[in-house]
Protein backbone atom coordinates (compact mmCIF):
# COMPACT_ATOMS: atom_id res chain seq x y z
CA UNK A 1 0.00 0.00 0.00
CA UNK A 2 2.66 2.40 0.75
CA UNK A 3 4.31 1.70 -2.58
CA UNK A 4 0.99 2.41 -4.65
CA UNK A 5 0.78 6.14 -2.35
CA UNK A 6 4.07 7.17 -3.20
CA UNK A 7 3.64 6.11 -6.90
CA UNK A 8 0.36 8.42 -6.93
CA UNK A 9 2.10 11.06 -5.43
CA UNK A 10 4.49 10.91 -8.25
CA UNK A 11 1.76 10.90 -10.52
CA UNK A 12 0.05 13.69 -9.34
CA UNK A 13 3.40 15.79 -9.52
CA UNK A 14 4.25 14.41 -12.76
CA UNK A 15 0.27 15.93 -13.88
CA UNK A 16 1.16 19.48 -12.07
CA UNK A 17 4.49 20.05 -13.84
CA UNK A 18 2.49 19.28 -17.17
CA UNK A 19 0.07 21.54 -16.39
CA UNK A 20 2.43 24.32 -15.54
CA UNK A 21 3.99 23.51 -19.14
CA UNK A 22 1.03 23.85 -21.09
CA UNK A 23 0.18 27.10 -19.23
CA UNK A 24 3.38 28.55 -19.87
CA UNK A 25 3.22 27.52 -23.14
CA UNK A 26 -0.01 29.01 -23.65
CA UNK A 27 1.20 32.07 -21.99
CA UNK A 28 4.22 32.57 -24.52
CA UNK A 29 1.67 31.88 -27.77
CA UNK A 30 -0.48 35.04 -26.37
CA UNK A 31 2.21 36.93 -26.39
CA UNK A 32 2.92 36.14 -30.21
CA UNK A 33 -0.73 36.69 -30.95
CA UNK A 34 -0.90 40.41 -28.82
CA UNK A 35 2.34 40.95 -31.17
CA UNK A 36 1.20 40.48 -33.98
CA UNK A 37 -2.07 42.10 -33.45
CA UNK A 38 -0.24 45.26 -31.99
CA UNK A 39 1.83 44.79 -35.64
CA UNK A 40 -1.77 44.20 -37.59
CA UNK A 41 -3.10 47.55 -35.78
CA UNK A 42 0.02 49.37 -37.06
CA UNK A 43 -0.52 48.47 -40.46
CA UNK A 44 2.64 46.02 -40.26
CA UNK A 45 1.26 42.92 -40.80
CA UNK A 46 -0.28 41.53 -43.48
CA UNK A 47 -2.55 38.53 -41.18
CA UNK A 48 -6.66 40.03 -41.16
CA UNK A 49 -8.59 40.45 -38.11
CA UNK A 50 -10.88 38.07 -39.08
CA UNK A 51 -8.11 34.89 -39.31
CA UNK A 52 -6.62 36.14 -35.84
CA UNK A 53 -9.84 35.92 -33.96
CA UNK A 54 -10.10 32.31 -35.66
CA UNK A 55 -6.79 31.60 -34.23
CA UNK A 56 -6.80 33.00 -31.11
CA UNK A 57 -10.22 31.26 -30.63
CA UNK A 58 -9.30 27.71 -31.64
CA UNK A 59 -6.36 28.14 -29.38
CA UNK A 60 -8.50 28.73 -26.26
CA UNK A 61 -10.73 26.04 -27.50
CA UNK A 62 -7.67 24.07 -27.47
CA UNK A 63 -6.66 24.92 -24.37
CA UNK A 64 -9.76 25.18 -22.26
CA UNK A 65 -9.82 21.15 -24.15
CA UNK A 66 -7.05 20.91 -22.09
CA UNK A 67 -7.86 22.15 -18.84
CA UNK A 68 -10.68 20.17 -18.81
CA UNK A 69 -9.09 17.11 -19.82
CA UNK A 70 -6.24 18.13 -16.56
CA UNK A 71 -9.30 18.52 -14.22
CA UNK A 72 -11.12 15.24 -15.16
CA UNK A 73 -7.48 13.48 -14.64
CA UNK A 74 -6.91 15.34 -11.41
CA UNK A 75 -10.30 14.56 -10.04
CA UNK A 76 -10.28 10.64 -10.71
CA UNK A 77 -6.63 10.33 -9.36
CA UNK A 78 -7.91 11.98 -6.02
CA UNK A 79 -10.95 9.82 -6.09
CA UNK A 80 -8.57 6.91 -6.34
CA UNK A 81 -5.60 8.21 -4.16
CA UNK A 82 -8.93 8.91 -1.26
CA UNK A 83 -10.14 5.05 -1.89
CA UNK A 84 -6.73 4.06 -1.50
CA UNK A 85 -5.99 5.91 1.20
CA UNK A 86 -9.27 4.54 3.25
CA UNK A 87 -8.72 1.21 2.55
CA UNK A 88 -4.78 1.70 3.21
CA UNK A 89 -5.80 3.25 6.62
CA UNK A 90 -8.45 0.73 7.39
CA UNK A 91 -6.16 -2.27 6.66
CA UNK A 92 -3.89 -0.16 8.65
CA UNK A 93 -6.19 -0.43 11.91
CA UNK A 94 -6.98 -3.65 10.98
CA UNK A 95 -3.20 -5.25 11.25
CA UNK A 96 -2.72 -2.73 14.17
CA UNK A 97 -5.58 -4.38 16.02
CA UNK A 98 -4.69 -7.50 15.55
CA UNK A 99 -1.38 -7.38 16.15
CA UNK A 100 -2.37 -5.68 19.79
CA UNK A 101 -4.87 -8.05 20.38
CA UNK A 102 -1.77 -10.93 19.60
CA UNK A 103 0.46 -9.07 21.70
CA UNK A 104 -2.04 -9.02 24.66
CA UNK A 105 -2.88 -12.60 24.24
CA UNK A 106 0.87 -13.28 24.20
CA UNK A 107 1.45 -11.09 27.28
CA UNK A 108 -2.02 -12.69 29.11
CA UNK A 109 -0.15 -16.05 28.31
CA UNK A 110 2.76 -15.61 29.41
CA UNK A 111 1.44 -13.67 33.12
CA UNK A 112 -0.50 -16.93 33.74
CA UNK A 113 2.19 -19.31 32.44
CA UNK A 114 5.22 -17.42 34.92
CA UNK A 115 2.53 -17.12 37.71
CA UNK A 116 1.70 -20.84 37.47
CA UNK A 117 5.62 -21.32 37.81
CA UNK A 118 6.07 -18.83 40.27
CA UNK A 119 3.25 -20.34 42.25
CA UNK A 120 5.29 -23.72 41.84
CA UNK A 121 8.38 -22.45 42.85
CA UNK A 122 6.95 -21.21 45.89
CA UNK A 123 4.84 -23.90 46.87
CA UNK A 124 8.71 -26.01 46.46
CA UNK A 125 10.40 -23.47 48.37
CA UNK A 126 7.98 -23.76 51.31
CA UNK A 127 8.15 -27.31 50.96
CA UNK A 128 11.86 -27.10 51.68
CA UNK A 129 12.23 -24.80 54.16
CA UNK A 130 9.22 -27.33 56.41
CA UNK A 131 11.82 -29.57 55.82
CA UNK A 132 14.72 -27.35 57.03
CA UNK A 133 13.02 -26.43 60.05
CA UNK A 134 11.76 -30.21 61.18
CA UNK A 135 15.35 -31.31 60.14
CA UNK A 136 16.41 -28.64 62.52
CA UNK A 137 14.18 -29.53 65.14
CA UNK A 138 15.29 -33.26 65.39
CA UNK A 139 18.89 -31.96 65.05
CA UNK A 140 18.43 -29.70 68.17
CA UNK A 141 15.93 -32.42 70.15
CA UNK A 142 18.50 -35.12 69.32
CA UNK A 143 21.31 -32.66 70.65
CA UNK A 144 19.15 -31.94 73.48
CA UNK A 145 18.59 -35.03 74.28
CA UNK A 146 22.36 -36.33 73.87
CA UNK A 147 24.04 -32.97 75.64
CA UNK A 148 21.77 -33.92 78.41
CA UNK A 149 22.52 -37.40 78.31
CA UNK A 150 25.89 -36.68 78.43
CA UNK A 151 25.30 -34.37 81.38
CA UNK A 152 24.32 -36.77 83.69
CA UNK A 153 26.61 -39.36 82.83
CA UNK A 154 29.23 -36.42 84.16
CA UNK A 155 27.31 -35.41 87.25
CA UNK A 156 27.38 -39.21 87.97
CA UNK A 157 31.11 -39.38 87.15
CA UNK A 158 32.10 -36.24 89.01
CA UNK A 159 29.72 -37.08 92.19
CA UNK A 160 32.68 -39.88 92.78
CA UNK A 161 35.28 -37.16 92.48
CA UNK A 162 36.42 -34.98 95.18
CA UNK A 163 34.25 -31.87 95.48
CA UNK A 164 34.91 -30.51 99.49
CA UNK A 165 38.15 -29.88 100.21
CA UNK A 166 39.29 -28.27 103.52
CA UNK A 167 42.77 -27.75 104.56
CA UNK A 168 42.38 -26.72 108.93
CA UNK A 169 46.05 -25.58 110.44
CA UNK A 170 46.33 -25.22 114.28
CA UNK A 171 48.80 -26.04 117.09
CA UNK A 172 48.69 -29.77 118.19
CA UNK A 173 50.23 -28.57 122.03
CA UNK A 174 49.78 -25.69 124.14
CA UNK A 175 53.67 -24.70 124.01
CA UNK A 176 53.86 -24.53 120.34
CA UNK A 177 53.06 -21.28 118.18
CA UNK A 178 52.88 -21.21 113.86
CA UNK A 179 50.08 -23.91 113.80
CA UNK A 180 52.38 -26.03 111.87
CA UNK A 181 50.23 -29.03 112.40
CA UNK A 182 47.09 -29.23 110.18
CA UNK A 183 43.90 -31.70 109.06
CA UNK A 184 42.97 -32.03 105.22
CA UNK A 185 39.75 -33.48 104.44
CA UNK A 186 39.08 -34.47 100.38
CA UNK A 187 35.17 -35.45 100.31
CA UNK A 188 33.01 -36.58 97.27
CA UNK A 189 29.44 -35.63 96.46
CA UNK A 190 27.73 -38.20 98.90
CA UNK A 191 30.63 -37.00 101.96
CA UNK A 192 33.11 -40.10 101.61
CA UNK A 193 36.34 -39.41 101.22
CA UNK A 194 39.84 -39.43 103.35
CA UNK A 195 41.31 -37.44 105.99
CA UNK A 196 44.85 -36.38 106.40
CA UNK A 197 46.27 -35.50 109.63
CA UNK A 198 50.03 -33.98 110.38
CA UNK A 199 51.40 -33.52 114.27
CA UNK A 200 54.37 -31.82 114.33
CA UNK A 201 56.31 -31.26 117.65
CA UNK A 202 59.44 -29.88 118.30
CA UNK A 203 61.70 -33.14 118.00
CA UNK A 204 59.39 -35.47 115.36
CA UNK A 205 56.21 -35.34 113.08
CA UNK A 206 53.27 -37.78 112.87
CA UNK A 207 51.13 -38.57 110.22
CA UNK A 208 47.49 -40.01 110.32
CA UNK A 209 44.42 -40.83 107.56
CA UNK A 210 41.31 -41.72 108.04
CA UNK A 211 38.53 -43.15 106.38
CA UNK A 212 35.20 -40.97 106.03
CA UNK A 213 32.34 -42.71 104.99
CA UNK A 214 28.75 -41.02 104.24
CA UNK A 215 30.45 -38.11 106.72
CA UNK A 216 31.58 -39.99 109.66
CA UNK A 217 35.32 -41.53 110.37
CA UNK A 218 34.95 -45.04 111.85
CA UNK A 219 38.27 -44.17 114.11
CA UNK A 220 37.97 -41.24 116.76
CA UNK A 221 38.82 -38.10 116.14
CA UNK A 222 40.29 -35.07 117.79
CA UNK A 223 38.63 -31.79 118.25
CA UNK A 224 40.59 -30.20 115.38
CA UNK A 225 40.04 -33.02 113.26
CA UNK A 226 36.08 -32.99 113.67
CA UNK A 227 36.27 -29.28 112.95
CA UNK A 228 38.09 -29.54 109.49
CA UNK A 229 35.66 -32.50 108.89
CA UNK A 230 32.33 -29.81 110.07
CA UNK A 231 33.79 -27.55 107.77
CA UNK A 232 33.93 -29.83 104.68
CA UNK A 233 30.65 -31.13 105.63
CA UNK A 234 29.22 -27.79 105.09
CA UNK A 235 31.28 -27.17 102.78
CA UNK A 236 28.46 -27.08 99.69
Amino acid sequence: MQVILLLIIIILTVLLFVTIYSLNQLSNKMKRITSRYNKLLRGRGELSFEELLGELSEDVDVAFEKVEELEHLSRRLEDNLDKSTNGFTKDFNTSINEVSNDISSRISSLDARYKNELDEIKERLDKSFDSLNKAQEDFENEIGKDTDKRLKNMNEQLAFAVQKVVLHKYDAFENQTGKLSFTMVLLDRFNNGIMLTSINARESSYNYTKHIQNGRSDIEMSRDEQIALDKALNNK
